[in-house]
């Protein structure tokens, strides 16, 4: 325990703070994964919700948490908030899950809070603070976005349907010899 001391003049001074020993790489990392971690268990382990205007809130209640603690938001943890898993709230996004308590606006509040993480992502990749590898796997893993490439496929013939088989064979078929095989003609009557 630190002990106050004398000054010169009589005052007691107060006393020196101990410095908290510098971390070395690999405990500042342990220490980040552990804060990680732990605001993601918060995340998951909020209640159900139960309706929309719960959706809504609790949606904007983690946006609100992430700006006032300096979290990064995520589209997996901002799903997470919900009491449900990932995957089912993207169902219930997709109208592939419906769950009692939810409308026909159920799916467009999730876009919303989804397009929100979508355009943090988007604003961190473009002044550098994301490396533009890891936003591509997130833009085509959770924002439906895809590299895309147009063929333009046309067809020449539209006999090809009616061509037989006989017919196939003798138009792709390759003719060999070997150098030291004798060409023969093909004789007739065969």
């Amino acid at each position: 325990m630190a002990r106050s001391t004398q000054t010169s003049s009589g005052a007691l001074a107060k006393p020196a703070k101990a410095k908290a020993p510098k971390l070395t790489k690999q405990q500042q990392m342990v220490e980040e994964s552990v804060k990680a971690l732990s605001e993601v268990l918060f995340e998951s382990a909020l209640p159900k919700i139960t309706n929309d205007e719960e959706l809504y809130q609790r949606f904007v209640d983690y946006f609100k948490r992430c700006i006032e603690q300096g979290r990064i938001p995520t589209v997996e943890e901002c799903l997470l908030c919900t009491g449900y898993s990932y995957q089912y709230m993207q169902g219930v996004r997709r109208s592939i899950y419906k769950p009692p308590w939810s409308t026909d606006k159920t799916p467009e509040i999730i876009t919303w809070a989804i397009d929100i993480c979508r355009a943090y992502d988007a604003k961190m990749v473009m002044s550098g603070k994301l490396p533009q590898v890891p936003y591509i796997f997130r833009a085509k893993n959770h924002y439906q976005m895809s590299d895309r490439t147009e063929v333009e496929i046309t067809t020449t013939s539209t006999d090809r349907e009616h061509v037989s088989l006989e017919d196939l064979m003798k138009r792709y078929s390759v003719e060999t010899t070997f150098a030291d095989e004798p060409k023969t003609e093909p004789k007739e009557g065969n």
